[in-house]
């Protein structure tokens, strides 16, 4: 044991073609036609001695190892290569998606986009059917349904059909949620609804969702946060954190400030940083140490770690010199400072490595999972991928 652009109008015809181009999947390309890219991709291509598999939270090997490179599960599937074609499995390690591709992207909101080997990119969906092809440079996966693109050095958005909603010819676009989007043209960045109406008037340095519906906007070295729902503006600060249970901490370039979700102050606290912990708490730091304060700014636990991660299933990582341990969110050292490397804890299990190798403990310490591993990630759906 270890202790501004120009609206589109929506027409039914445009709906009518979406709806046909979704249910007009195709199965039947020819990935697989030879060709001289794949040929000269796999003269310098060598499968490597140390192979893939998956274990479930038994620690029984449920997927032996076999794959040269394998990914974690999204979506019921996993990424996997053989012999260097990438292909998916499912939960099972049923080939679900046979391996003929030279590059994809893991599974979000059903949607993965995958490279055949004449550079062509596919959207493809969890059983493999092609629902379109897609003539793009670079993707980001699908979140709230639409994945940003780029082709040529510029940015657009697209849907589960492929069919672009935002037009490719932005210099950069996020996806802020509460269906806005920031776009970044020569001028800078704006901040726009699915209407494509402006929430704020004016171009930004940047923009960063701070969650809770609000948006950190940067202009001219200091940061206001912006509400989308009832678009309230705070006043000007050096910086921001991100938002816990309706509140943040901003810094006036002196102090430490808690703001409420209606921005008013409600507090002062000195420290050098402040982020987000977790749990009601947040960590800071002073003279190089790391704490924790509540949401009243109120010190729970005084500033004495090297490090300090944010609390994962009521546990954060803490580090003294080179060892690391865990402590509960009263700041108790529920597993000491003993450990050569510890990772946060996920779904109650956290990767450590003993002079065995990689491992796992739960959230009392106790070692669930031998140190035995040359390689162990953490689980997501039940499966966690290792290298024995």
């Amino acid at each position: 044991m270890f202790t501004g652009f120009h609206k589109y109008p929506f027409t039914h015809s445009f709906f009518l073609l979406c709806i046909i181009c979704s249910l007009a999947c195709k199965s039947d390309i020819d990935y697989d036609k030879a060709n001289p890219i794949e040929a000269q991709y796999f003269e310098d291509y060598e499968s490597p001695d140390s192979k893939w598999g998956y274990i479930d939270t038994r620690a029984e090997v449920i997927i032996e190892p076999q794959f040269d490179e394998a990914r974690d599960f999204s979506c019921q599937r996993a990424a996997v290569n053989l012999k260097g074609k990438w292909g998916f499995i499912d939960r099972s390690g049923q080939l679900v998606i046979d391996p003929k591709f030279k590059q994809v992207l893991d599974f979000s909101d059903d949607r993965s986009f995958v490279q055949d080997f004449n550079l062509k990119w596919w959207l493809v969906d969890v059983s493999g059917d092609t629902i379109s092809s897609v003539q793009y440079d670079d993707f980001r996966p699908y979140k709230d349904f639409m994945a940003v693109v780029n082709l040529g050095g510029t940015w657009g958005v697209i849907d589960r059909s492929g069919q672009e909603i935002i037009p490719v010819v932005y210099q950069g676009i996020k996806l802020m949620g509460m269906n806005s989007f920031a776009l970044k043209s020569a001028e800078g960045w704006q901040l726009q609804n699915a209407e494509f109406d402006n929430l704020i008037e004016g171009y930004f340095d940047n923009m960063k969702y701070a969650g809770a519906g609000n948006i950190k906007i940067y202009k001219g070295g200091l940061c206001r946060i912006f509400n989308v729902v009832n678009s309230d503006i705070s006043k000007a600060y050096k910086r921001t954190t991100e938002f816990q249970n309706d509140k943040c901490w901003a810094f006036d370039g002196t102090n430490h400030i808690l703001l409420d979700a209606q921005f008013n102050e409600l507090t002062v606290f000195s420290a050098d940083r402040i982020l987000v912990a977790g749990e009601n708490m947040w960590r800071f730091k002073r003279n190089g140490k790391w704490g924790l304060v509540d949401d009243k700014g109120r010190i729970k636990v005084p500033a004495k770690f090297d490090f300090l991660n944010a609390f994962r299933s009521r546990r954060a990582v803490m580090g003294l010199v080179d060892a690391w341990g865990y402590i509960d969110p009263f700041g108790n050292q529920v597993i000491n400072p003993v450990l050569p490397l510890a990772w946060d804890f996920h779904s109650g299990r956290a990767r450590i490595i003993d002079y065995g190798g990689f491992g796992m403990i739960d959230t009392s310490g106790t070692l669930i999972i031998a140190a035995q591993f040359t390689e162990l990630r953490d689980f997501y759906e039940g499966r966690a991928r290792f290298q024995p």
